[in-house]
């Protein structure tokens, strides 16, 4: 596959741009790991998030009902095109500034597969898991990323780990999540700097009653200062209440005074939120 994309950037007179983090998958094999592991159903409608060269995009319209590629780099769009892939449509788009709501109007469910841009993975995911659909547009079923490796470890790590934080939380609140492949270097051109890991994500609904974004907000004030205890950290951080007033919510809930931040799930953080009447 690397000799097809050189003879692809020869042939268009493209040039790689570090600005958008582009790395191009090249290995067929890791390609069908991917695919396997997005456990797509049948005629699925995917999402793909930048997808370059068109190396996923060709495997995905060959087991899907319909691919919708995203692309930022206008230069890459004509060699998308050339594939003539009847069931792909080519967009040229920031997907951060795109109307969710507008593209999936429609569908009723939606696959996301994407080898994500590393330098704005977080918050194509996190738009991803909070866009909520209004009149007619799809419901986002899974997502299926290439990421990198420290990204990933944050998504599926365990409490009172150095990599559980406020993103483990977040994306906790949202979806399960499940480890697809590693990805070694060898794997791209150019080879990136950093290693990658393939995760999935399945929205699930986790019956919360709470104020999302008041616990969103405590969670993120929580682990600002994460070396300190959860108390201090509130105060520290912004919490609009006095430290009497999270110490008898933390004593009325059985949690201890001098917690830190990574020592409670999701769950605690939902109770917390609910008792602190703030």
């Amino acid at each position: 596959m690397l000799n097809n994309l050189k003879e692809q950037i020869e042939k268009y007179n493209f040039s790689i741009k570090k600005g958008y983090g582009q790395n191009f998958l090249i290995d067929k094999g890791m390609i069908n790991k991917i695919v396997d592991g997005a456990k797509l159903p049948e005629k699925s409608i995917v999402l793909e998030i930048g997808p370059g060269f068109g190396s996923l995009t060709n495997a995905l319209s060959s087991i899907c009902e319909k691919v919708i590629c995203i692309e930022i780099d206008k230069s890459l769009i004509p060699i998308l095109e050339s594939y003539n892939l009847l069931n792909v449509q080519v967009i040229h788009s920031d997907f951060l500034k795109l109307d969710l709501e507008e593209l999936l109007k429609g569908y009723s469910e939606l696959h996301v597969v994407a080898n994500l841009p590393y330098y704005i993975s977080t918050p194509i995911i996190m738009k991803l898991l909070t866009y909520k659909p209004t009149n007619n547009g799809a419901h986002i079923k899974s997502m299926t990323m290439m990421m990198q490796k420290e990204v990933a470890a944050r998504l599926k790590a365990e409490k009172n780990s150095k990599e559980y934080g406020s993103l483990t939380l977040a994306v906790g609140y949202y979806a399960a999540v499940s480890h697809v492949a590693n990805v070694p270097s060898g794997c791209f051109h150019p080879r990136p700097a950093v290693e990658s890991t393939v995760i999935r994500l399945e929205k699930k609904e986790n019956g919360f009653q709470t104020d999302e974004r008041k616990l969103f907000s405590l969670i993120k004030m929580a682990f600002a200062k994460r070396r300190k205890t959860l108390v201090n950290s509130l105060l520290l951080s912004g919490f609009e209440g006095t430290k009497e007033q999270i110490s008898s919510t933390l004593s009325a809930l059985g949690i201890k005074e001098n917690t830190r931040a990574e020592d409670l799930d999701l769950e605690d953080y939902v109770r917390l939120n609910n008792h602190l009447h703030w």
